[in-house]
Protein backbone atom coordinates (compact mmCIF):
# COMPACT_ATOMS: atom_id res chain seq x y z
CA UNK A 1 0.00 0.00 0.00
CA UNK A 2 2.78 2.27 0.79
CA UNK A 3 4.25 1.49 -2.20
CA UNK A 4 1.36 2.37 -4.54
CA UNK A 5 0.90 5.66 -2.06
CA UNK A 6 4.68 6.80 -3.49
CA UNK A 7 3.91 5.58 -6.76
CA UNK A 8 0.75 7.61 -7.30
CA UNK A 9 2.62 10.60 -5.75
CA UNK A 10 5.06 10.30 -8.21
CA UNK A 11 2.58 9.65 -10.89
CA UNK A 12 1.25 12.92 -9.94
CA UNK A 13 3.66 15.21 -9.85
CA UNK A 14 5.30 14.17 -13.70
CA UNK A 15 1.55 15.34 -14.79
CA UNK A 16 1.51 18.80 -12.80
CA UNK A 17 4.73 19.35 -13.43
CA UNK A 18 4.76 18.52 -17.14
CA UNK A 19 1.02 20.81 -17.30
CA UNK A 20 2.86 24.01 -16.36
CA UNK A 21 3.51 24.48 -19.70
CA UNK A 22 -0.35 24.57 -20.76
CA UNK A 23 -1.17 26.07 -17.47
CA UNK A 24 0.50 28.91 -18.95
CA UNK A 25 -0.27 29.21 -22.19
CA UNK A 26 -3.94 28.21 -21.54
CA UNK A 27 -4.34 30.95 -19.28
CA UNK A 28 -2.77 33.33 -21.63
CA UNK A 29 -4.88 32.11 -24.20
CA UNK A 30 -8.00 32.53 -22.42
CA UNK A 31 -7.85 35.72 -21.72
CA UNK A 32 -7.33 36.82 -24.85
CA UNK A 33 -10.47 34.76 -25.89
CA UNK A 34 -9.23 35.61 -29.94
CA UNK A 35 -12.35 33.65 -32.25
CA UNK A 36 -11.72 33.81 -35.93
CA UNK A 37 -15.59 34.88 -37.35
CA UNK A 38 -14.72 34.36 -41.30
CA UNK A 39 -12.58 32.43 -43.23
CA UNK A 40 -9.17 33.80 -44.03
CA UNK A 41 -6.35 33.13 -46.48
CA UNK A 42 -2.88 34.67 -46.89
CA UNK A 43 -0.66 34.18 -50.04
CA UNK A 44 2.27 36.20 -51.70
CA UNK A 45 -0.35 38.89 -53.50
CA UNK A 46 -3.27 39.24 -50.85
CA UNK A 47 -4.94 38.66 -47.84
CA UNK A 48 -8.38 37.41 -48.16
CA UNK A 49 -11.23 37.58 -45.71
CA UNK A 50 -14.61 35.68 -47.06
CA UNK A 51 -17.94 34.14 -45.62
CA UNK A 52 -20.88 32.30 -47.66
CA UNK A 53 -21.65 35.79 -48.43
CA UNK A 54 -18.63 38.26 -48.82
CA UNK A 55 -15.68 38.45 -49.68
CA UNK A 56 -12.55 40.77 -49.00
CA UNK A 57 -9.10 41.24 -50.78
CA UNK A 58 -6.24 43.24 -49.85
CA UNK A 59 -4.12 43.60 -51.95
CA UNK A 60 -0.49 43.98 -51.31
CA UNK A 61 -0.46 47.35 -53.53
CA UNK A 62 -2.12 49.14 -51.07
CA UNK A 63 -5.84 48.27 -52.86
CA UNK A 64 -9.14 47.05 -51.94
CA UNK A 65 -11.68 44.78 -53.00
CA UNK A 66 -14.96 43.86 -51.75
CA UNK A 67 -16.77 41.26 -53.55
CA UNK A 68 -15.10 41.57 -56.73
CA UNK A 69 -15.22 45.24 -57.42
CA UNK A 70 -12.59 47.53 -56.42
CA UNK A 71 -13.11 50.24 -53.65
CA UNK A 72 -11.49 53.62 -53.86
CA UNK A 73 -9.73 54.97 -50.92
CA UNK A 74 -8.32 58.19 -49.61
CA UNK A 75 -5.03 57.89 -48.58
CA UNK A 76 -5.78 57.49 -44.91
CA UNK A 77 -7.89 54.42 -45.75
CA UNK A 78 -5.43 53.30 -47.99
CA UNK A 79 -3.12 53.51 -45.13
CA UNK A 80 -5.63 51.59 -42.44
CA UNK A 81 -5.87 49.19 -45.43
CA UNK A 82 -1.73 48.54 -45.47
CA UNK A 83 -1.76 48.60 -42.15
CA UNK A 84 -4.46 45.75 -41.23
CA UNK A 85 -2.98 43.31 -43.54
CA UNK A 86 0.75 43.70 -42.61
CA UNK A 87 -0.71 42.59 -38.90
CA UNK A 88 -2.59 39.88 -40.09
CA UNK A 89 0.78 38.41 -42.07
CA UNK A 90 2.47 39.47 -38.68
CA UNK A 91 0.37 37.73 -36.28
CA UNK A 92 0.14 34.34 -37.88
CA UNK A 93 3.94 32.83 -38.23
CA UNK A 94 3.91 34.62 -34.71
CA UNK A 95 0.80 32.95 -33.34
CA UNK A 96 2.68 29.56 -34.78
CA UNK A 97 5.67 29.87 -33.26
CA UNK A 98 4.11 30.12 -29.65
CA UNK A 99 2.47 26.91 -30.10
CA UNK A 100 5.17 25.55 -31.11
CA UNK A 101 7.82 26.33 -28.65
CA UNK A 102 4.53 25.24 -26.45
CA UNK A 103 4.76 21.97 -27.50
CA UNK A 104 8.27 21.58 -27.20
CA UNK A 105 8.15 22.57 -23.46
CA UNK A 106 5.91 19.94 -22.97
CA UNK A 107 7.95 17.41 -24.67
CA UNK A 108 11.04 18.83 -22.60
CA UNK A 109 8.87 18.38 -19.08
CA UNK A 110 7.95 14.66 -20.01
CA UNK A 111 11.34 13.72 -20.99
CA UNK A 112 12.94 15.09 -17.90
CA UNK A 113 10.31 13.61 -15.60
CA UNK A 114 10.05 9.82 -17.40
CA UNK A 115 13.77 9.99 -18.26
CA UNK A 116 14.98 10.76 -14.89
CA UNK A 117 12.90 7.21 -13.95
CA UNK A 118 13.23 5.30 -17.09
CA UNK A 119 16.17 6.13 -18.95
CA UNK A 120 16.34 8.04 -21.88
CA UNK A 121 14.81 5.04 -24.71
CA UNK A 122 12.11 4.28 -22.64
CA UNK A 123 9.24 3.23 -25.47
CA UNK A 124 6.52 5.70 -23.39
CA UNK A 125 9.34 8.58 -24.08
CA UNK A 126 9.61 7.95 -27.72
CA UNK A 127 5.24 7.35 -28.14
CA UNK A 128 4.58 10.55 -26.01
CA UNK A 129 7.51 12.11 -28.06
CA UNK A 130 6.57 10.49 -31.80
CA UNK A 131 2.69 12.08 -31.05
CA UNK A 132 3.65 16.06 -30.02
CA UNK A 133 6.17 15.63 -33.34
CA UNK A 134 2.93 14.98 -35.46
CA UNK A 135 1.35 18.25 -33.78
CA UNK A 136 4.51 20.36 -34.32
CA UNK A 137 4.85 19.35 -37.65
CA UNK A 138 1.45 19.88 -38.12
CA UNK A 139 1.43 23.20 -37.12
CA UNK A 140 4.78 24.40 -39.12
CA UNK A 141 3.37 22.64 -42.53
CA UNK A 142 -0.26 24.52 -42.17
CA UNK A 143 0.97 27.84 -40.79
CA UNK A 144 5.16 28.33 -41.67
CA UNK A 145 5.84 26.03 -44.26
CA UNK A 146 3.26 26.73 -47.16
CA UNK A 147 3.44 29.66 -49.12
CA UNK A 148 -0.40 29.51 -49.02
CA UNK A 149 -2.09 29.90 -45.30
CA UNK A 150 -6.02 28.94 -45.26
CA UNK A 151 -7.82 29.16 -42.09
CA UNK A 152 -11.27 27.77 -42.21
CA UNK A 153 -13.80 29.13 -39.84
CA UNK A 154 -15.58 25.96 -39.77
CA UNK A 155 -12.69 23.59 -38.90
CA UNK A 156 -12.10 25.15 -35.42
CA UNK A 157 -14.30 24.50 -32.50
CA UNK A 158 -15.83 27.43 -30.61
CA UNK A 159 -13.85 30.07 -33.58
CA UNK A 160 -10.51 29.40 -31.57
CA UNK A 161 -7.34 28.51 -33.95
CA UNK A 162 -5.59 26.66 -30.76
CA UNK A 163 -8.12 26.44 -28.01
CA UNK A 164 -9.65 23.09 -26.77
CA UNK A 165 -9.03 20.99 -29.31
CA UNK A 166 -5.42 21.70 -29.49
CA UNK A 167 -5.14 21.58 -25.88
CA UNK A 168 -6.81 18.29 -25.25
CA UNK A 169 -4.18 17.08 -28.43
CA UNK A 170 -1.06 17.97 -25.91
CA UNK A 171 -2.82 16.91 -22.97
CA UNK A 172 -3.92 13.70 -24.41
CA UNK A 173 -0.22 12.99 -25.37
CA UNK A 174 1.08 13.19 -22.20
CA UNK A 175 -1.35 11.25 -20.24
CA UNK A 176 -1.10 8.59 -23.12
CA UNK A 177 2.59 8.49 -22.34
CA UNK A 178 2.71 8.35 -18.56
CA UNK A 179 0.04 5.46 -18.62
CA UNK A 180 2.65 3.44 -21.14
CA UNK A 181 5.24 4.18 -18.41
CA UNK A 182 2.87 2.83 -15.19
CA UNK A 183 3.79 -0.73 -15.26
CA UNK A 184 7.85 0.10 -15.35
CA UNK A 185 7.49 2.64 -12.90
CA UNK A 186 5.81 0.32 -10.33
CA UNK A 187 8.16 -2.06 -11.20
CA UNK A 188 11.07 0.14 -10.49
CA UNK A 189 9.25 1.43 -7.17
CA UNK A 190 9.03 -2.65 -5.94
CA UNK A 191 12.78 -2.84 -7.13
CA UNK A 192 14.04 -0.23 -4.94
CA UNK A 193 11.32 -1.57 -2.41
CA UNK A 194 13.57 -4.50 -2.31
CA UNK A 195 16.95 -2.80 -2.12
CA UNK A 196 16.50 -0.84 0.54
CA UNK A 197 14.25 -3.31 2.75
CA UNK A 198 11.01 -1.62 2.22
CA UNK A 199 11.98 1.88 2.82
CA UNK A 200 11.26 4.32 -0.20
CA UNK A 201 12.45 7.53 1.60
CA UNK A 202 15.65 7.82 -0.48
CA UNK A 203 13.70 6.80 -3.63
CA UNK A 204 11.24 9.23 -2.52
CA UNK A 205 13.56 12.43 -1.83
CA UNK A 206 14.89 11.70 -5.64
CA UNK A 207 11.91 12.51 -7.05
CA UNK A 208 11.01 15.63 -4.81
CA UNK A 209 14.37 16.99 -5.88
CA UNK A 210 13.56 15.80 -9.88
CA UNK A 211 10.56 17.49 -9.56
CA UNK A 212 11.64 20.80 -7.84
CA UNK A 213 14.51 21.12 -10.81
CA UNK A 214 12.59 20.10 -13.61
CA UNK A 215 9.48 22.42 -12.14
CA UNK A 216 12.04 25.62 -12.06
CA UNK A 217 13.38 24.88 -15.23
CA UNK A 218 9.89 24.86 -16.37
CA UNK A 219 8.34 27.52 -14.48
CA UNK A 220 11.29 29.56 -16.24
CA UNK A 221 10.27 28.71 -19.62
CA UNK A 222 6.63 28.96 -19.13
CA UNK A 223 6.99 32.43 -17.77
CA UNK A 224 8.64 33.33 -20.67
CA UNK A 225 5.87 31.84 -22.93
CA UNK A 226 3.14 33.42 -21.11
CA UNK A 227 5.01 36.94 -21.89
CA UNK A 228 4.96 35.76 -25.49
CA UNK A 229 1.35 35.41 -25.56
CA UNK A 230 0.08 38.29 -24.16
CA UNK A 231 2.32 40.34 -26.21
CA UNK A 232 0.78 38.51 -28.96
CA UNK A 233 -2.92 39.18 -27.37
CA UNK A 234 -1.89 42.89 -27.41
CA UNK A 235 -1.16 42.87 -31.25
CA UNK A 236 -4.46 41.27 -31.68
CA UNK A 237 -6.21 43.44 -29.93
CA UNK A 238 -4.91 46.82 -31.92
CA UNK A 239 -5.69 44.12 -35.02
CA UNK A 240 -9.54 44.07 -33.60
CA UNK A 241 -9.65 47.75 -32.75
CA UNK A 242 -8.38 48.54 -36.44
CA UNK A 243 -10.81 45.87 -37.96
CA UNK A 244 -13.63 48.35 -36.51
CA UNK A 245 -11.93 51.71 -37.68
CA UNK A 246 -11.98 49.95 -41.39
CA UNK A 247 -15.50 48.86 -40.58
CA UNK A 248 -16.36 52.75 -39.73
CA UNK A 249 -14.39 54.96 -42.29
CA UNK A 250 -14.82 52.35 -45.44
CA UNK A 251 -19.16 51.58 -46.04
CA UNK A 252 -18.08 49.12 -48.04
CA UNK A 253 -16.56 46.62 -44.91
CA UNK A 254 -19.43 47.17 -42.79
CA UNK A 255 -19.89 43.11 -42.65
CA UNK A 256 -16.06 42.45 -42.61
CA UNK A 257 -15.51 40.94 -38.91
CA UNK A 258 -12.28 38.64 -39.25
CA UNK A 259 -10.89 38.41 -35.38
CA UNK A 260 -13.61 38.68 -32.41
CA UNK A 261 -12.47 39.28 -28.46
CA UNK A 262 -14.88 38.07 -26.66
CA UNK A 263 -14.94 40.62 -24.46
CA UNK A 264 -15.51 43.37 -26.92
CA UNK A 265 -17.29 41.47 -29.86
CA UNK A 266 -21.42 43.32 -28.45
CA UNK A 267 -19.96 46.48 -28.55
CA UNK A 268 -18.36 46.36 -32.23
CA UNK A 269 -21.77 44.87 -33.07
CA UNK A 270 -24.03 47.69 -31.65
CA UNK A 271 -21.42 49.94 -32.53
CA UNK A 272 -21.53 49.21 -36.27
CA UNK A 273 -25.95 49.12 -35.86
CA UNK A 274 -25.77 52.47 -34.99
Amino acid sequence: MKALTKFNSVHKSILVASSLMMTSYVAAHQECNINIQQDLKINQGAVEVSDARHKVVFASDQSLMVDGKYVQLNSHQQSLVSEYAQGVRQSIPEMAYIAIDGVELAMDAVNKALGAVLGEGHDAIGEMNGQLHNVKTTISSHFLDSDTVVLKHSDYKDNQIFGPEFERKIEESLESAVKSAMGTLLIHVGQELVMNGGDLSEFEQRMEKMGEDMEQMIEHRAESLEVRADAFCEKVKKLDHLEFKLQTEIPELNHFDLITMESDHDDKRSKREM
